[in-house]
This record gives C-alpha cells, sequence and structure tokens, in this order.
C-alpha cells in the first residue's frame, strides 16, 4: 500500500471531520513576540540562605500587602467536576468569613485550578462570582434548579467540555504546533472564557509589586492582553503542575504556575537528559530558548534575554494542572501527545541553563493532588486544606489509605502492597510525597471516623511536623496547623432540607431519579445517585447537582470552624498581624465599638462570653438573652467594619444557638 497516499487520505478524512464538527466559539492561536524578551530568573540550587520566593523578597518583586497577611494559605485538590463544584463552596464560605481576603496563598490543583484560575484573574466581583449562599431550610427544589447569572455554578453547570475535547483534539492532529491543545482550549472555553480570563494569547502578571512589575511586563509584549492577579480581596495564586519524564522511576517532578513566575522550585540532579528545576522565570520568558548568558549564582536573581516559542498563559496552566490523561499515561509515547492533548513546552533549568525542547507537563495530581506542598515550600504555618475526597470513609484505615493515596502519601502511610499508581512504586511514591509524620495518618483517620460516627462533619484539625523533602523543595522543621475540609456526607445538611429536595435526593439515591426528572442524563442521574461521592469522570452536571454540592460545602465551613474554636478572622491588608497598639475588648456593646473606632490601628481579637453585656450576678438564661440582640447587632457592624478586628472567638458557654444567629446576620449583611 501506497502510504504517502494512506496518510493524504488520513488527513483528509480529519479535515473533513474538522468542518463536519464545525468551529469553536474561538480557537485558541498562540502568541508569538516578535523580538527577544528579557525575563527575570531566581535559582533556587542551594539550601544556605534559605531560598526566599520573589512576592516575599525586599526587592522590587516584593508584595508589601501580602507580606503583611498572616501567614495563612489555602489549598483545593484536584478530582475534576466535583473538585470544582466543591472549592466553589468552600471557598465561598471564606470569602464569606472574610478569610479569603486575608489568606496570603490559594495553591490548587487540577479541578480546583478551574475554580482558582477563574477567580484569582477575573474581574468580575467575588459578590457576583461566588452567588449567594443559600441555607439547607431554604434549598427547596426550585432553589436548586436556580443558578445565580454571571456566577461561577452557572459555568459549572453550562460546563460540557468531553465534546469539545474531541472536535479539538482533531484540530490538534492538523494544526500541529499553531494552537493551545484540545484539553486546554476546552477546559479554558468552559471555565475560563465566562469570566474573561480564557484567551491564550495573553500573558499574566500581578499587581501590588514594589516595582510595578505589571507595568514592565506589558510594555515588553502591548499587543497582547495581561490577565491580573494581586487584587486585595484574593490571596496570591499558585497553579500546580507536573513536569514528566516518562524513563525515570518518579516520573513526575512538581511544577508551579504563578502570576509573577513559572517553574520548578527544587532542584533535581539526577534526571535525564539533563537536570531539572533549580528555580523559576517569569511568565514571559517561559517556553523559550535557554539563554546565552552565564548562569545566576545560588539562590540569586538576574534579567536575562530569550526568544520565545509561544506566549504560555493561564489558559494552558490550568489545562496542564488537570491533564489527567497526560498523568494517567505519564505523557504518551512519542507520536500519540497531540491525541493525548498533552502540552509540551520548551524547558530550560535554572541550574546550567540547558534546555529540553517539547518537555511533556501534565496533572499535579503526580506528585500532589491535595496541593498542600506549594505551601510548606513557602513556609506557610497554618493551612485549610479543601480536600475532594470520593472514598468510603468507613472502609477501614489501610483500604482508605489505597483509595485516597493522594491523603496517605502526604504522612508516607501508602500501603506498599498497592499496584503502582500511575507508574511509581507505592514505596517511593511515599518517599516522594511524605511531609509529615506516619502517625499523622492514623490521627487523620481515627478523627474522621469518629466524628462521622458522633453524627458530625469531619473537622480534622491537625497540628503536624513538617518533613524535610529535597525532592519537593520542603524545607520542613516547622509545626504547621491544618484544617481539614473533606468532602462526606454531611447528614445534618440532608436533615434540614425541605421534603422536597430530600425527595428529590432520596429517589436518585434509590434509582427513581430518572423517571423524576424524563430529562436527566444518565452522568446526571449516576451522579446524584452517588451524592456527594461523585466520580470524577462525570462531566455533566445538572443545575441541583451543582447547587446542592456546593451549598452543602459552603454549609460546613463555618460549622467546622466553629467546631474547631479556631478564630473567626477578618483582618484588613492593610494592618499588620503584630499591631504595636492593642485594644482591649470586653464585650460586643456600644462601648467596645466606639472605642475600637478611635484606635491607630486595630488588630482586635474578641472574645464573645456569655456575660460580657450583662451586670455581675445576672442569671445564664437571662445574660443569654441579653447577648442575643448584641450579637445581631454586632454582626451587622463587623460586615461594614472588618478592618477594626482581627478574630472572633466564643466561650464553652455562649450556645451554638448564638453563634448561628451571628453567622446569619453576617452572611445577610454581605450578600
Amino acid at each position: 500500500m501506497d502510504t504517502s497516499r494512506g496518510s493524504a487520505m488520513q488527513l483528509w478524512l480529519l479535515c473533513n471531520l474538522v468542518l463536519i464538527i464545525g468551529p469553536s466559539k474561538a480557537e485558541k492561536g498562540l502568541y508569538k513576540p516578535a523580538g527577544p524578551i528579557t525575563a527575570r530568573v531566581w535559582t533556587n540550587s542551594s539550601s544556605s540562605p534559605p531560598f526566599v520566593y520573589p512576592e516575599l523578597s525586599d526587592g522590587e518583586f516584593g508584595m508589601p500587602l501580602l507580606q503583611r497577611k498572616p501567614n495563612l494559605g489555602i489549598c483545593v485538590s484536584g478530582g475534576g467536576m466535583r473538585a470544582t463544584t466543591l472549592a466553589l463552596g468552600w471557598v465561598r464560605a471564606l470569602w464569606q468569613m472574610g478569610v479569603l481576603q486575608q489568606a496570603r496563598y490559594i495553591a490548587s490543583n487540577s479541578g480546583g485550578s478551574w475554580f482558582n484560575g477563574a477567580m484569582s484573574y477575573t474581574q468580575v466581583p467575588l459578590k457576583q462570582f461566588f452567588g449567594p449562599y443559600i441555607p439547607p431550610q431554604q434549598l427547596d427544589t426550585s432553589a436548586a434548579q436556580t443558578l445565580s447569572p454571571g456566577s461561577y455554578g452557572e459555568a459549572v453547570n453550562k460546563a460540557a467540555p468531553v465534546m469539545e475535547i474531541l472536535r479539538k483534539t482533531l484540530l490538534d492532529l492538523v494544526t500541529r504546533g499553531e494552537r493551545v491543545r484540545a484539553w486546554s482550549d476546552a477546559i479554558g472555553e468552559a471555565f475560563l472564557d465566562p469570566f474573561a480570563v480564557g484567551s491564550a494569547r495573553s500573558s499574566v502578571t500581578t499587581l501590588g509589586t514594589r516595582g510595578r512589575v505589571h507595568e514592565r511586563v506589558s510594555q515588553q509584549a502591548p499587543s497582547i492582553p495581561f490577565l491580573t492577579a494581586g487584587t486585595q480581596d484574593r490571596p496570591f495564586p499558585i497553579i500546580l503542575g507536573s513536569l514528566i519524564l516518562q524513563n525515570n522511576p518518579r516520573k513526575f517532578f512538581p511544577f508551579e504556575f504563578s502570576p509573577l513566575y513559572y517553574g520548578m522550585p527544587p532542584l533535581q540532579l539526577d534526571t535525564q537528559p539533563v537536570a531539572l528545576g533549580g528555580g523559576m522565570v517569569e511568565p514571559l520568558g517561559f517556553n523559550s530558548a535557554p539563554p546565552t548568558a552565564g548562569v545566576v549564582s545560588p539562590n540569586g536573581t538576574k534579567a536575562v534575554t530569550v526568544s520565545s516559542s509561544s506566549v504560555v498563559g493561564l489558559v494552558q496552566a490550568v489545562g496542564v494542572s488537570s491533564s489527567f490523561v497526560a498523568q494517567k499515561t505519564q505523557g504518551g509515547k512519542e507520536g500519540r501527545e497531540q491525541l493525548l492533548s498533552v502540552e509540551e513546552f520548551d524547558y530550560w533549568n535554572l541550574w546550567g541553563f540547558k534546555g529540553v525542547n517539547d518537555a511533556k507537563f501534565g496533572d499535579g495530581g503526580g506528585h500532589d493532588n491535595q496541593a498542600m506542598t506549594p505551601l510548606l515550600r513557602r513556609g506557610v504555618e497554618n493551612i485549610i486544606a479543601g480536600s475532594a475526597t470520593k472514598c468510603d470513609p468507613f472502609a477501614g484505615a489501610i483500604e482508605y489509605s489505597k483509595c485516597q493515596y493522594d491523603i496517605s502519601g502526604l504522612y508516607g502511610a501508602v500501603p506498599l502492597d498497592m499496584k503502582p499508581i500511575d507508574g511509581v512504586a507505592p514505596d517511593l511514591y511515599n518517599k516522594m510525597l511524605q511531609v509529615f509524620p506516619k502517625e499523622g495518618y492514623t490521627q487523620f483517620y481515627n478523627s474522621m471516623v469518629s466524628k462521622l460516627k458522633a453524627g458530625q462533619a469531619p473537622s480534622i484539625k491537625q497540628s503536624l511536623k513538617v518533613l524535610p523533602n529535597p525532592f519537593l523543595g520542603i524545607a520542613g522543621g516547622y509545626t504547621a496547623n491544618v484544617l481539614w475540609l473533606l468532602n462526606v456526607k454531611d447528614t445534618t445538611w440532608e436533615s434540614a432540607l425541605p421534603k422536597d429536595t430530600k425527595k428529590l435526593l432520596e429517589d436518585f439515591r434509590k434509582g427513581r431519579g430518572i423517571g423524576a426528572r424524563k430529562d436527566a442524563a444518565s452522568t446526571i442521574y449516576a451522579s446524584l445517585k452517588e451524592f456527594p461521592y461523585i466520580t470524577t469522570f462525570a462531566m455533566d452536571y445538572s443545575p441541583e447537582l451543582t447547587q446542592m454540592l456546593s451549598q452543602m460545602a459552603s454549609y460546613t465551613v463555618p460549622q467546622r470552624c466553629r467546631i474547631t474554636r479556631r478564630p473567626i478572622v477578618v483582618a484588613h491588608p492593610y494592618f499588620s498581624c503584630s499591631p504595636n497598639i492593642l485594644c482591649t475588648a470586653a464585650c460586643v456593646c456600644k462601648d467596645w465599638r466606639q472605642a475600637v473606632q478611635q484606635c491607630a490601628a486595630c488588630n482586635t481579637y474578641v472574645q464573645i462570653e456569655l456575660g460580657s453585656c450583662s451586670k455581675p450576678g445576672t442569671t445564664v438564661a437571662t445574660a443569654a438573652a441579653q447577648l442575643q440582640p448584641k450579637i445581631a447587632s454586632f454582626a451587622s457592624w463587623l460586615a461594614r467594619h472588618g478592618p477594626l478586628c482581627l478574630g472572633v472567638d466564643r466561650n464553652d458557654e455562649v450556645t451554638d444557638a448564638v453563634v448561628d444567629e451571628f453567622w446569619a446576620t453576617l452572611r445577610s449583611s454581605n450578600g
């Protein structure tokens, strides 16, 4: 057979298939700068002195407001549509509580990165982006079917990336090197385009640097837009991916995308054909030929001149972070990358400016699906971890550790009799990922199960020693306070639902859902039937599923923060967490509010006590009755004057009813 004729016939068929399927809403062609780019590089090839990340430095890339925030980070895990929907719920609640606004970082992987990329870079107001919180008592079927216009929940419901991926994969095969790969393109169209941050012909930057870096970089590429992070009400975003070496036993190496830099912070000297990592480069300088200038000194920084193959934007970062196909196939064999929609970039290390053309990149879940390690690399001491778990919590500690290996691996507790995890042996996987002592996993699991048996949603708070992990670039040697937010069946939330919503959920779980909704597709049916343990591969979410899963997640956050007795932090970024003026908060009455407003720097921590607004000798019942309206008044005031207060907590005498009233008023005032 004439192979050339056969190839021509295949190409003709592919072209006709593309024409039959039709064009996308906006094909994402790549942007290649007309001339050389000057980009800053940073090296992290020595442990002494400790590496300082650019945003935390004293130089032009340092971000003063970020540095004044508490040492708090949020991470949202991978898990496809389940993860992105849960992230919406968790982070919405943290925003309403004021926690999101004062966190330094938000790190993400896979489905969590769809949410993170949209939220962190869009100019859409967060109130519109999140949509309203709906308490379970008000979540009837009508409310469950109604998603707020312009919200992320609406985008999740409308997302139908599977057919787009198939169509765009065909385009990949006939337009090699001219466009964003099919997976990234489809994900961007579904989750970024609704918020005007999906253009491939764009780069990223951030506001808030000492040297006004965003102005300098935009001058280097004036013909493209720059998606901008760094607004005061949002943390610094880090999107996690993996650089894939198929022939290396570890296969997946940590890679970060941020608005200031892209790169692989830890240095790996034993990889072939070149060493990997050792630092980062500004986004405009990524995907280029290696610079010809001399290498940078260890833990140094300098400007280099490079020729970019094409600019890598947010849509590709989010696509890489969630490319589980690349993860499951370890990048694919030569000639299959386009069919598998694997992103390939020209990469060079910061150790010796040695490069690899068409290096393969994929899902960050290959080495950390929880996206916690970027925070530990930066020494973050307080972490809120949203984990889109999907496994039966009562399966037993060993079985659960096998199913949720992405959690047990952080403790080095993956059972050694498991099959290889995406091609990585379990003992090596433990060594790659372990950042906490192994006994911490037993504590984690036992706490989860005991709380579920008691009818409580598990609010797992752990104080964990951070272990050194050179592979991940984690120095360790400090204690991290981790608050886990897990996706579990919340019986308290379900019991509070209206009767019609309870029946809807019960019908689907018992297999009657198709009859109840004739338009329900099989993927929706399967998803609601397993609620909330929805398969990662379900890619078509009904309004009810989107609303119920995200609202359940929002409901559980304040409950868990209350149970763990952590402060409700509402610090303003302009104020230091170690003020030289401390206000005394004796009660939540008018006199205290007037006193606080006179302070020069008011990072005041408020302890709500039962008798704080009553005379000595008042009975408990009377004191509670007197405190209730004061709490409602205080919550209304706090929504308008959050910058005056560092945190709010209660003593043991203050009942749940009083705190629930506080939350209801604060949410209502915050919209």
